[in-house]
């Protein structure tokens, strides 16, 4: 009676009643549960309940039941499977008598149309709110996945792209539980592509996926499904791709509603995928063009209407020497951070940008703040936005520093080549002049000589012949500096220690500065060793201090130092052989000089002094000494402050320094020998032969080498000595000696010549201790002969 009572009761009822016993089958189902399935109550009995959910339901609902029978009973929402379309429905768990514990009483409620498309307004709400927040293109898609989920049954996703270009397809997002992602395929007859080419969507169950099969419309790739759905993405101006979900057991999964739902979201995905590929792509062109700017030599700069410095690269910031993150988004004008831009005129060229007008500046100086030098080439250009509106400017900055310093040193080394070669150019006119008027005062000075000893002292002539004979030395005393001036003066170069050999100078250097000069003196302790002529040197000393002190009239302080170092190719911005010198400084605390003068103070001839009180020689034969002898001298000026003049010579290993000798009284270097001398000049010759006759030789003349050889040929015995000039016509000096020795080795020779240096070495002369320099006196004529033949060192 009361089972009766309950069916009369769940009979009445709108919603439909289960029964289950404790396996889940139904024991029990009213008339409405029959109608929301569509099949008659008598089917249903002894069926488990979960073959009238969907089967991708199913295992939640197992796992809903097996809760409820724990005493833990809940609503739940399901799908009820129908031919048509599945039903949404609402299932609420009820309590049984205590007798009946074993199974269970469900009420089900249809939810169906109003809840689903609730469900679906979420989805579309949430897939929206995907679009607006998502940065990236695979993000956007997962989330996507997520939302439809919750719709449909979507365990198997793709969205496929086309790319119209290449004509192939790519699956950006692939989520498959047989098939792996296929990456990027040609277009064929896919499903995927049937959706593309039609741009409608397609609802795909076996009847339907054969009969395109067999009209050619399709192929099948991949695993196979009883069921597929696609639509497409479409834009505006185009199908994009295809988004598509399919499932391997159901082949009823998906309902047209699925299909037009999914068309729906497709519209939006479409939009978003075209956005998100723009965003992308113009952030990969961002990148790309900060990759290309990044790597320029050139910097760049950009600034806003402000002059706000907006993008600072790399490049920019080597040159600035200061990091982007000090200067980029300040709020300050970029002449905030690099005043030196208004001083040069830079921000002026910006200013005209600004107004759209290109800028260019070539080789501007400037330092930074820090204090380093840059050369710059800068060109300013317009940023424009698509309308043509000005939204700032665009800086190109080239550093040319390395460029300019080489051009600088460039330009230097070319003024020093000028200035070597000029030099070289007096030098051999005032050698050339020296070389003839030597011969010139070779004679005079030999007769006045001859005179001298001829004409008695109480004669009335003989204070007439000395007046020749001092005025004869003084004009010496001139060629020797014309000859120091062009380098052809003859060097005696020997072991000498710089600092001892300048202290030896101290008592006429106190003396030449005077009482108003402060003289300070300022030697190494250390040995300074050099081959050097110790008279030039001595003369180099005189010429610097004599300029310092007329440097300071008014007096002052000249200080005098030796020192050591070890120069290199940079050394006072000149080229140099490297390695260890010695030298000494000459400073001054006098007028100084402008860079202009100093341009020019070894200059033959240049002098600022008063025309009375100087010749403009004497910086000059500095030069020439110092050369000669393998130095260097550099000056260091400026006005108001003082000169200071450096002399360095090459280093040499330590050799034994020997005191020089006095050369022996002429009354010593008489003689008998047979004496061959060959002279082009007929004065010089005329003299030699007379003095030599005089000291008892046998002289006999030649004018040139081949009477010479003549001569040399008829003579028995040969001469014991050849007397030659070194430079004459037709052949040398050396190149007669040469001819000569080769028929008589024992033959002495003893070269003259007014024209020395690399001429001579040029001849072939192994040693100066054979030579004899115009103009020379009579005594040191007859002595160097004397002592040539006997087979002595040297002496003067």
């Amino acid at each position: 009676m009361r089972l009766e009572r309950f069916r009369r009761l769940v009979d009445a009822f709108s919603d439909g009643v289960a029964v289950l016993d404790r396996d889940g089958c139904l024991t029990y189902v009213n008339d409405a549960l029959a109608d929301l399935v569509r099949r008659e109550p008598g089917e249903l009995l002894g069926q488990p309940f979960r073959s009238l959910v969907v089967p991708r339901r199913q295992q939640e609902l197992d796992s809903i039941l097996d809760l409820q029978r724990k005493g833990v009973p809940a609503p739940y929402e399901t799908l009820l499977a129908r031919e048509s379309a599945d039903l949404l429905v609402r299932i609420s768990p009820q309590p049984l008598g205590e007798e009946d514990d074993e199974g269970s009483m469900l009420v089900i409620s249809a939810i169906g149309g109003i809840r689903r498309a609730e469900i679906e307004s979420q989805v579309m709400a949430e897939i929206a709110r995907a679009v607006a927040v998502t940065q990236h293109l695979d993000e956007l898609l997962r989330l996507i996945h997520v939302c439809l989920k919750r719709v449909i049954t979507a365990n198997n996703l793709f969205v496929a792209l086309l790319d119209p270009g290449e004509e192939t397809i790519s699956f950006p997002y692939f989520v498959d539980e047989h098939d792996e992602n296929p990456g990027t395929l040609p277009r064929s007859k896919t499903c995927t592509d049937y959706v593309l080419r039609n741009g409608h969507g397609l609802l795909l169950t076996n009847d339907r996926f054969e009969r395109l099969v067999a009209e050619r419309e399709i192929e099948l790739v991949g695993s196979p499904s009883p069921s597929w759905l696609g639509v497409p993405l479409k834009t505006p101006e185009r199908t994009i791709g295809v988004l598509a979900v399919q499932h391997y057991e159901d082949e009823g999964a998906y309902s047209q509603r699925d299909l037009d739902l999914c068309a729906s979201i497709a519209d939006h995905v479409a939009l978003a995928i075209e956005k998100k590929r723009a965003d992308e792509a113009l952030q990969e062109s961002r990148q790309l063009l900060a990759s290309v700017l990044e790597s320029m030599k050139e910097g760049v700069v950009v600034l806003d209407r402000g002059f706000r410095i907006i993008y600072f690269s790399g490049a920019m910031e080597a040159i600035a020497n200061t990091p982007r993150a000090a200067v980029v988004d300040s709020g300050k004008p970029i002449w905030e951070h690099f005043p030196h831009l208004l001083e040069i005129g830079v921000a002026k060229l910006m200013d005209l940008a600004m107004q759209g007008e290109q800028q260019t500046a070539r080789g501007l100086h400037f330092s930074l703040p820090d204090g380093t030098e840059r050369f710059t080439d800068e060109t300013y250009h317009p940023l424009r936005r698509a309308n043509g509106e000005i939204r700032g400017v665009v800086g190109v900055v080239r550093d040319v520093t390395d460029r300019m310093r080489a051009a600088m040193e460039l330009q230097t080394k070319e003024e020093q080549l000028q200035h070597a070669q000029k030099m070289e150019a007096v030098g051999r006119l005032a050698g050339g002049i020296a070389h003839d008027f030597n011969n010139l005062l070779t004679a005079i000075n030999g007769y006045s000589e001859i005179l001298l000893d001829d004409v008695p002292i109480e004669s009335h002539l003989h204070p007439s012949v000395m007046e020749i004979h001092n005025a004869g030395r003084r004009a010496a005393a001139l060629t020797q500096k014309l000859l120091a001036l062009s380098r052809k003066q003859v060097v005696k170069p020997r072991a000498v220690e710089l600092s001892s050999l300048i202290g030896k100078l101290r008592p006429v250097l106190e003396r030449l500065a005077g009482e108003h000069v402060e003289f300070v003196m300022d030697l190494a302790p250390e040995p300074l060793e050099a081959r050097l002529d110790p008279l030039q040197v001595e003369q180099v000393v005189l010429n610097l201090v004599v300029n310092g002190l007329d440097a300071m009239a008014g007096g002052g302080r000249l200080e005098i130092s030796t020192s050591s170092r070890d120069l290199d190719e940079s050394s006072a911005s000149h080229q140099v052989l490297p390695g260890p010198y010695v030298g000494f400084e000459v400073r001054d605390s006098g007028v100084g000089m402008s860079e202009e003068t100093q341009a020019r103070i070894f200059e033959p001839f240049f002098t600022t002094k008063d025309p009375d009180r100087g010749t403009g020689l004497g910086l000059a034969i500095v030069y020439g000494i110092v050369k000669q002898n393998d130095g260097y001298v550099w000056v260091q000026s400026k006005l108001g402050e003082g000169t200071c003049f450096q002399v360095y010579f090459p280093r040499s290993p330590s050799e034994k320094i020997v005191a020089e000798r006095r050369p022996a009284a002429a009354s010593s270097a008489h003689g008998s020998e047979t004496l061959l001398v060959v002279e082009d000049e007929r004065g010089v010759r005329a003299l030699v032969s007379e003095v030599l006759k005089r000291h008892g030789y046998r002289v006999i003349q030649a004018e040139h080498a081949a009477q010479a050889i003549e001569i040399f040929n008829s003579l028995l015995p040969p001469p014991d000595m050849l007397i030659t000039d070194v430079v004459m016509p037709r052949m040398s000096g050396p190149d007669l000696a040469r001819r000569l020795a080769g028929v008589a080795p024992a033959l002495k020779v003893l070269f003259i010549s007014g024209h020395l240096g690399e001429t001579i070495k040029s001849q072939g002369l192994i040693s100066k201790s054979d030579l004899l320099a115009k103009p020379f006196t009579a005594d040191a004529l007859v002595e160097k002969v004397r002592s040539v033949l006997d087979g002595r060192t040297p002496t003067g």
